[in-house]
C-alpha cells in the first residue's frame, strides 16, 4: 500500500473519529466502485435470483403438486392393502382406476408418499413369502420417526431370518439395529426378546442370555411381564 493510500485512510478514520463523515464523499465512491464492478454485481445478483426461483418452481410449482397427487393414488391401493388384497395394492388394477403401490414409487420419486409405499410394499412382501423383495424395499425406507423406523429394521430381519437360506448374522444384526433405534419400551423390548430368541434358535445361549438381561436392566417393568425370568432360568438349566 503507498504512502498516499495510508495517509487517505488515516484521514478518513479521523474523521469518522470526530464525527466528520462525508456521506457526498462516500457515495461517489461508492458508485465508481458499483461501475467498476458491475457485471460482477449484477451476476451475483441474478445468481442467487434463479435459485431462489428455482427452489420456489420446485417445492411450490413442482414438488408441492407432485407430492398431493401421490398421496391421493396411495389412498386407495392403501384401501385394497387394509383389505388384504395385497395383489392389486401392490400391482394396481388399471380397470377400477387403481394405481399400485410399486408404480407410485416409480413415478412418484422423492415425494414422502414414494418413501412410505416402500414400507408398505415391504410388509406385502413378507406375507407373500417373497422375502428379498421385502428386504429391497423395506431397505430403502427411511424415517426420522424412530418407532417406524425401528420397525422397519425389524421386518428386514424377519425377512433375512426366513429365506430358504437364512442369513443368521443379518438378521441378528437387524434385530440389535431395530431394538437399539429407539427408546420405546414395547417396541425395543419387542426387538431384544427377537434377538434372544433368534440366538436360542442358533444355540447361541450366551447371546440370548445377554439380550434376556438387557430387556431386565433397561425395561424391568416389561422385562416382569414378560417373564423373563424364565426365560433365563430355562436357558441356564437352573430348574
Amino acid at each position: 500500500m503507498s504512502t498516499n493510500d495510508k495517509e487517505s485512510k488515516k484521514a478518513q478514520a479521523n474523521k469518522l473519529a470526530k464525527g466528520e463523515f462525508d456521506f457526498d464523499e462516500f457515495r461517489e465512491k461508492a458508485s465508481k466502485l458499483f461501475n467498476r464492478y458491475r457485471s460482477v454485481i449484477i451476476g451475483a445478483f441474478v445468481a442467487v435470483f434463479l435459485i431462489i426461483g428455482g427452489f420456489y418452481y420446485y417445492f411450490v410449482g413442482y414438488k408441492y403438486p407432485m407430492e398431493k397427487e401421490a398421496q391421493v393414488k396411495v389412498y386407495k391401493a392403501q384401501a385394497q392393502f387394509e383389505q388384504d388384497s395385497i395383489e392389486v395394492a401392490v400391482k394396481g388394477d388399471a380397470n377400477r382406476g387403481i394405481t399400485g403401490f410399486t408404480e407410485v414409487i416409480e413415478d412418484y420419486g422423492g415425494t414422502v408418499a414414494a418413501n412410505n409405499t416402500h414400507y408398505q410394499v415391504g410388509v406385502a412382501m413378507i406375507k407373500k413369502g417373497q422375502f428379498e423383495d421385502a428386504i429391497k424395499f423395506l431397505s430403502k425406507y427411511s424415517s426420522k420417526d424412530p418407532i417406524t423406523q425401528a420397525m422397519a429394521y425389524g421386518l428386514i430381519g424377519d425377512a433375512y431370518s426366513s429365506l430358504d437360506q437364512a442369513d443368521v448374522e443379518q438378521a441378528l444384526n437387524q434385530y440389535e439395529k431395530a431394538a437399539n433405534h429407539t427408546r420405546n419400551p414395547a417396541v425395543a423390548s419387542l426387538f431384544l426378546k427377537k434377538a434372544a430368541l433368534w440366538c436360542e434358535e442358533q444355540k447361541d445361549t450366551a447371546k440370548a442370555t445377554n439380550f434376556y438381561k438387557r430387556i431386565q436392566t433397561e425395561y424391568p417393568d416389561l422385562a416382569e411381564r414378560m417373564e423373563i425370568e424364565k426365560d433365563l432360568i430355562r436357558l441356564t438349566k437352573m430348574y
